[in-house]
């Protein structure tokens, strides 16, 4: 076939069988991103999975648990500062971040901002809002050409968890330091 039929025989196959098609592409790229979830977090025995959705997985440094309460109920972490990684499928990227979650105590939640402030990470005015329940200190994306394959996605993790390192050590210092009991 020339290149102009097979893109009109696409684009006709398309047109009739739309709906269809973009459900296997949702959700082979959601399958993709399970299955490189949990090969990451299979091989990285100093993390702790927290949770995983479809395009999302939650976790935290076994380190972390130690030094931070485990006091949240409403979050996709049962600790106030966690790691998510999420796959854009519009966008086609993935991205890392690292987030202070809901805290029981507004004080004490604002307090925290604070202390990640003074080390240096750039927190949105907004956090210090009383009602504030989520502010992000680091995000970092790569773009992911097929989001369907689980090999990419996979290699985009960890090359973004390597990225990330210089932060993820910060943040130990912040939590270690922070005064959870006052």
């Amino acid at each position: 076939m020339q290149d102009k039929e097979l893109e009109n025989l696409c684009k006709s196959i398309y047109r009739k069988y739309k709906a269809a098609i973009d459900l296997i592409v949702q959700y082979g790229a959601t399958t993709a991103f399970g299955e490189a979830a949990e090969e990451f977090i299979r091989d990285k025995s100093e993390l702790e999975q927290c949770k995983v959705r479809a395009r999302s997985l939650w976790l935290i440094p076994k380190n972390w648990m130690t030094v931070m309460p485990r006091v949240i109920k409403d979050w996709e972490s049962p600790y106030p500062v966690a790691i998510w990684f999420y796959l854009d499928q519009r966008a086609q990227k993935l991205w890392i971040t690292l987030e202070i979650g809901p805290l029981p105590n507004a004080e004490r939640r604002r307090r925290l901002v604070e202390a990640f402030r003074r080390t240096g990470f750039t927190i949105k005015s907004k956090a210090d809002r009383e009602k504030a329940k989520y502010s992000r200190f680091y995000s970092r994306t790569r773009v992911i050409e097929e989001i369907g394959d689980s090999n990419e996605v996979r290699q985009a993790m960890e090359e973004l968890w390597q990225q990330s390192q210089d932060e993820v050590e910060r943040t130990i210092n912040v939590i270690k330091n922070f005064a959870w009991n006052e």
